[in-house]
């Protein structure tokens, strides 16, 4: 068999593997993105049994707290984007971690269809270059 095929095969199931290897890297951000969005779900529904007047620790950066009382728990403040930052009830900041983590779950849903399409691909050539090698 022509030595430069095999090759080129083989490093074609390289850039495969790789490409993979990415995918399921990105996958597992996807993934803490996601579970990041469920806390953030549970946050925001605990809040609703704390009282006005409540102590809390603010963070000015990370790791950096000052104390505060909390005067109003349902006046959120939710930064969306660009810096811009728009008053919201808990309600209203449930329905966009809601809508938030429907869209990442189906972006996840393509990307485990583009994996599994990728694993395909890599199969078909590990055969192809084991029937090449014989």
């Amino acid at each position: 068999m022509d030595e430069a095929k095999i090759k080129e095969a083989y490093m074609e199931m390289q850039v495969y593997e790789q490409q993979m290897k990415a995918m399921q890297q990105q996958l597992e951000a996807v993934d803490t993105q996601m579970q990041e969005i469920m806390a953030v779900k549970e946050s925001l529904s605990q809040l609703k049994n704390v009282k006005p007047q409540s102590p809390i620790k603010v963070p000015l950066t990370n790791g950096i707290f000052i104390e505060g009382k909390i005067t109003d728990t349902n006046a959120l403040y939710v930064n969306v984007g660009a810096n811009v930052v728009v008053k919201k009830d808990i309600a209203g900041a449930t329905s966009m971690m809601d809508e938030q983590l429907h869209e990442i779950t189906q972006v996840r849903a393509q990307m485990i269809m583009q994996l599994q399409q990728m694993q395909m691909l890599f199969k078909t050539h590990k055969k192809e270059l084991k029937k090449m090698m014989e």
